[in-house]
């Protein structure tokens, strides 16, 4: 690139820590003179030391090019800009000072990175983990609820379903811990599996015999296996027959060996030969001419297929040789293209020679979440608006808050904006206690109903309960949500006449196994609650031996198979029962 006619022009190379600084003197702000009588000098050796000739006059090289905590060295009329000594960064953007040159000169919590001291746990881990900083290295584990899977991480520990056949209905059978159908792959093909008292068993269909545990066939077929046809004949499809019957192609012999066949090319042939097999050309390069080679011991031109478009292809020493035509060039994964530029000046001002082509300079050159302008040939990047740099990460979205420690305790973080935690969660005539960025909800004293979504007057509404079983396995949280997105509470049971209610609308379900209730003793070990209303339990029905008041089996199901309460694993998927009211 050269400067206008007037302006002087100045290029010099960086070292270890310096930059390429190209300057003009339109862009130091230095306007140009048409009076001889200012002009001071001709090249920056007519000027003193630190100073250089631009605009025929003598002048700071460094002029508003360096950002802050830089120095403007001058050396042999050549300028550049560095950082201070004890900083570290980008000359002409700004220095910041040094914090770190090795991990030791950080808390231990912490290493250095590009002389700062940065969180050693930053994006260290995987999903389901937790972090721990040792001696400025990273360690991690697995969080509670998850073990280490060699092949897929942390994963969520499955608690157990069953540990025996007893444990599961009649016609199923305890694996690894969960009922599942015996029948699964155990008999063999046309046959039947029945299952009695956790055990299968198998036979053929009808007009099929055989072994039920491998393979039943049709009781018509003549033979099950090359043993038993004569010699020369194989069993096809349970009959004997010729097994080279016109399977065979030209130039071929068909070979019967210990009653299995097979088709071979004759002597001096090569080929598949069960479409054609032709006399053989070559074994190695040598035995065809120099521009061809040898292929499936056949002499081809070694040109075929070898180059691309717009090419030219000539074998030499049975290798294909390409070459791109006059007037196109070699451009990697894509083949010859043809020129049309060779510096940036032959392009448009918004686009650049790149590879001999005049292309987007801002194809790939910038990041996420930025914008790329194009000046003068060159792609310029800046973060996009509501985003900020981060020299690690780049332009990230500016954010409130990350976690809910960084809002009011009355407030939560939700999408990196602090909301009050109240907003949306609890119903109408409801009761909200915030503590620590958490909520509870409870209805207004007097109210009934689910304070998730609304409590009514408990003296104005006469309501009778109904269930409702939801046929897909949940979680015991998520069964709340499922009954609150179909206008129903997580059920609750209060007395007998209710427990005769669920049962009667599990066996119209057509369920089997447990189903959630809304009883759990999360808030206290062994004093249970119901969640639709915020009450104790004052009737039960528990299965003997129960409730086990234990962290690992905190929420309520009961079972269908005696409607017994049971408590269980939180994070199992089960079936679970919904209340609502109707006048």
């Amino acid at each position: 690139r050269t400067c206008s006619k007037l302006n002087n022009f100045r290029a010099m190379e960086a070292s270890k820590y310096f930059i390429l600084l190209t300057m003009c003197a339109p862009i130091l702000g230095l306007p140009p003179s048409n009076n001889s009588s200012e002009i001071n000098c001709e090249n920056s050796g007519d000027c003193s030391s630190g100073k250089v000739c631009v605009n025929f006059k003598c002048g700071d090289p460094c002029h508003g090019g360096c950002g802050p905590n830089t120095i403007c060295l001058t050396v042999d009329k050549v300028s550049m800009c560095a950082c201070k000594p004890g900083f570290t960064g980008y000359p002409f953007n700004g220095c910041y000072p040094e914090e770190c040159r090795m991990d030791s000169d950080c808390p231990e919590e912490r290493e250095c990175r590009n002389k700062r001291c940065e969180d050693v746990c930053k994006n260290a881990c995987g999903l389901n983990t937790h972090c721990k900083a040792i001696n400025h290295y990273p360690v991690c584990s697995c969080s509670p609820e998850h073990v280490w899977n060699p092949f897929l991480g942390c994963q969520v520990q499955k608690a157990k379903d069953c540990t025996e056949d007893s444990d599961c209905l009649s016609n199923r059978t305890c694996i690894n811990y969960e009922c599942v159908d015996p029948c699964d792959s155990v008999c063999g093909n046309n046959t039947i599996c029945t299952v009695e008292n956790h055990h299968t068993a198998c036979a053929c269909r009808p007009g099929f015999v055989g072994n039920p545990l491998q393979n039943c066939v049709d009781q018509d077929v003549n033979c099950q296996n090359s043993d038993d046809c004569s010699s020369g004949k194989v069993c096809v499809d349970f009959k004997c027959d010729d097994p080279c019957l016109g399977g065979c192609g030209p130039n071929t012999v068909c070979l019967t060996v210990n009653e299995v066949s097979m088709c071979a090319c004759k002597p001096g042939y090569i080929g598949h030969p069960f479409h054609e097999c032709y006399p053989k050309e070559c074994m190695v390069n040598s035995d065809c001419p120099e521009q061809k080679e040898c292929r499936d011991q056949h002499c081809e031109d070694a040109c075929k297929d070898a180059c691309g478009p717009n090419s030219i292809c000539k074998g030499i020493k049975h290798r294909p040789i390409c070459s791109c035509i006059s007037g196109y060039f070699w451009k990697p994964l894509i083949g010859c293209q043809i020129k049309n530029c060779t510096m940036n000046s032959d392009c448009p001002e918004e686009k650049a020679c790149i590879n001999e082509h005049c292309e987007d300079p801002c194809k790939h050159a910038c990041g996420l979440n930025t914008i790329c302008k194009v000046t003068k040939h060159r792609p310029i990047c800046s973060c996009s608006p509501e985003h900020v740099w981060d020299p690690l990460l780049g332009c990230q979205e500016i954010k409130e808050c990350t976690i809910d420690e960084d809002c009011p305790s009355n407030h939560t973080c939700n999408n990196g904006v602090c909301a009050e935690t109240c907003n949306a969660i609890c119903g109408l005539n409801t009761i909200c206690i915030i503590k620590n960025n958490h909520a509870a909800c409870s209805c207004k004293p007097g109210f009934v109903g689910n304070p998730f979504m609304e409590c009514v007057d408990q003296s104005t509404i006469e309501l009778q309960k109904k269930y409702y079983i939801g046929k897909e396995k949940v979680t015991w949280t998520t069964a709340i949500e499922r009954c609150r997105s179909k206008d129903m509470y997580f059920a609750s049971i209060t007395c007998p006449s209710e427990q005769n209610d669920i049962k009667r609308a599990c066996n119209e379900s057509g369920i089997s196994g447990l189903v959630w209730v809304s009883g759990s003793d999360l808030g206290s070990a062994g004093e249970y609650v119901w969640n639709s209303t915020g009450k104790g339990f004052t009737y039960t029905n528990w299965k003997s031996g129960e409730p086990e008041v234990s962290d690992a089996y905190p929420c309520v199901a009961l079972h269908t198979l005696d409607y017994k309460w049971q408590t269980r694993a939180c994070r199992i998927g089960r079936y679970y029962a919904c209340e609502y009211f109707r006048s």
